[in-house]
């Protein structure tokens, strides 16, 4: 039996996602990345955003891969566009944060950049990480899948209040919505949620390692989600989620079919509590195997669970058969 600290882990980060099928246009690409970063970095790094423009001190020989402003008495910021697969050498950029290196960052990211990321620390010789962006599309040194990837996140720190970290939450799952629903392209699972950093869910981040996803395979769930249509016909439709008791609010998406999900009305309450709850209805939709401890976060808000032990997933068959052919424990 799990302790009550161990279940009830609770959410330490803000981390803002959206997840797409490869999109072949690089100026569409561009323009939503570009609206995601603008929306979302400043509102993510708080009061320290503002702080960073003031102090900025422009760097005119910034080197790709340059070390980052260290011992700063006031937070700064560094951005980060990186040579990828397919691009040359003068694709590669990076500078500290400053109101001008911000737009040149946000323009090069609305051309289509492969790769970008910008990330705000603290000062004070702290130094600490307060806000990170990063951008994603197939094609770049650490994507493999077909997918292009808008993730950006904020780690609770000591000066950070449960109802500050709320607020943020909730002003970011605004303007997350607001994104999606000018875009011409539907996510196949865009969140809120309260552990992933990396880019990856914590579904993903626990599971063994899949090349691609479908867009009826449901990428994570958390705090507040976007599932599309697929996933909702998937997991019995609309009636069954509401009809669950295990979410606090079930709102129409931008696209036909899709929904918002949210699990508990602040940020802060979310924990392995609601994702049981969660886990219990979205299982049919999640993908199958068993997840693995060695790799995965220790505060990963997800159930240590084999979706397809759930009865009512497509797999629940020959997961079955597969458990019954293993030997009883102790026989020889």
């Amino acid at each position: 039996m799990k302790s009550e600290s161990t279940w009830n882990i609770r959410p330490r980060v803000v981390g803002v996602g959206a997840w797409f099928d490869v999109l072949p246009d690089r100026v569409v690409h561009g323009e939503v990345a570009a609206r995601f970063a603008v929306e979302l970095m400043p509102l993510l790094a708080g009061n320290m955003w503002s702080e960073a423009l003031e102090h900025a001190v422009p760097d005119p020989y910034a080197k790709v891969h340059a070390v980052p402003r260290r011992g700063s008495e006031h937070s700064f910021g560094r951005l980060v566009c990186p040579m990828a697969i397919g691009e040359t050498r003068k694709d590669a950029w990076s500078a500290d944060l400053t109101e001008e290196t911000w737009s040149v960052f946000v323009d090069r990211v609305r051309g289509g950049q492969t790769w970008s990321d910008a990330s705000v620390f603290s000062g004070g010789g702290e130094e600490r990480l307060l806000a990170h962006l990063e951008m994603r599309r197939s094609g770049s040194l650490l994507i493999f899948d077909d997918c292009a990837t808008l993730f950006a996140s904020a780690p609770v720190t000591l000066d950070r209040s449960d109802e500050e970290m709320d607020q943020i939450a909730s002003e970011a799952l605004g303007r997350l919505k607001g994104v999606t629903a000018s875009l011409p392209i539907e996510p196949m699972y865009a969140s809120v949620d309260c552990d992933s950093q990396d880019g990856r869910t914590s579904v993903e981040a626990v599971l063994p390692y899949t090349m691609s996803w479908e867009p009826a395979l449901l990428r994570g769930y958390s705090w507040a989600s976007y599932v599309n249509a697929a996933v909702v016909e998937r997991v019995g439709g609309r009636a069954v989620l509401e009809e669950s008791g295990a979410f606090w609010s079930i709102e129409d998406g931008p696209f036909e079919g899709g929904l918002w999900v949210q699990a508990c009305e602040r940020h802060s309450e979310y924990s392995r509590v609601q994702a049981a709850r969660l886990f219990d209805v979205l299982a049919p939709a999640l993908l199958g195997g068993e997840p693995d401890i060695c790799t995965t976060r220790p505060d990963a808000l997800v159930m240590m669970r084999d979706a397809a032990s759930h009865p009512r997933h497509p797999e629940h068959a020959t997961w079955l058969a597969a458990q019954e052919a293993q030997p009883a424990p102790g026989a020889g």
